[in-house]
């Protein structure tokens, strides 16, 4: 049996906090393989910056840069005509990783939204559910029935559930995607914009964002 997860998100940049974090959950988790999911048309957000194809080609260099063998990416929600429920991609992947112990990662930005997700409830009957911490979020900020389902879910674990909640005090200083697009955007850098660039980017990230002008404004 391995141990199998997935990290969704928009990755758009992918960073050194996104690429650490996985790194840390392969330690901590004793994981086999991690996946970087790009979603194609993520429904809690409005827009993407980058062609999903764009962001798959980021992570397939970011993952060469950083070395870590137990990481790849999953196509799997590229088709950007239709909207990707995690509910349904998770009952899928359920199926397809029998006898593996499946894992699904999120912050706590999204665990406190959520029971706006579609089948919110019944996420955790597909795989566990890794919940990294983030700046100026606590569990005592849940809303009620979201607390009141992961206490159930971790009281009842393992004899009753075959999958739990993992909350993870991710030691990675968390890294913000709008200010590296921002600094990505700005058409004379500074010094430190290519510095804050250089420190949170691998450097074959940063040289294929800057070949081929991504973030770039027009």
């Amino acid at each position: 049996m391995k141990k199998v997860a997935y990290f969704g998100g928009s990755f758009s940049p992918v960073h050194l906090g996104h690429l650490k974090t996985a790194n840390f959950l392969v330690d901590k988790l004793s994981l086999d393989e991690l996946y970087f999911m790009p979603n194609a048309t993520p429904p809690h957000k409005d827009r993407v910056s980058l062609p999903f194809a764009t962001r798959c080609q980021l992570l397939e260099q970011a993952i060469k840069d950083f070395g870590q063998e137990r990481f790849k990416v999953s196509y799997f929600e590229q088709d950007d005509s239709i909207t990707h429920y995690t509910y349904e991609t998770l009952s899928i992947l359920h199926e397809q990783h029998q006898g593996d112990e499946l894992f699904f990662i999120m912050g706590m930005d999204s665990l406190i939204h959520l029971n706006t997700w579609k089948n919110w409830d019944h996420l955790i009957d597909k795989a566990n559910l890794v919940v990294l911490a983030r700046p100026n979020y606590d569990l005592k900020d849940l809303p009620q029935d979201i607390y009141l389902h992961v206490l159930s879910v971790q009281q009842s674990y393992p004899h009753q559930r075959p999958y739990n909640f993992y909350l993870e005090n991710n030691p990675v200083v968390d890294i913000s995607s709008t200010a590296l697009r921002q600094a990505l955007a700005t058409s004379t850098k500074s010094p430190q914009d290519e510095q804050f660039l250089k420190t949170h980017l691998t450097l074959g990230t940063l040289a294929l964002i800057q070949e081929h002008k991504l973030f770039t404004k027009a």
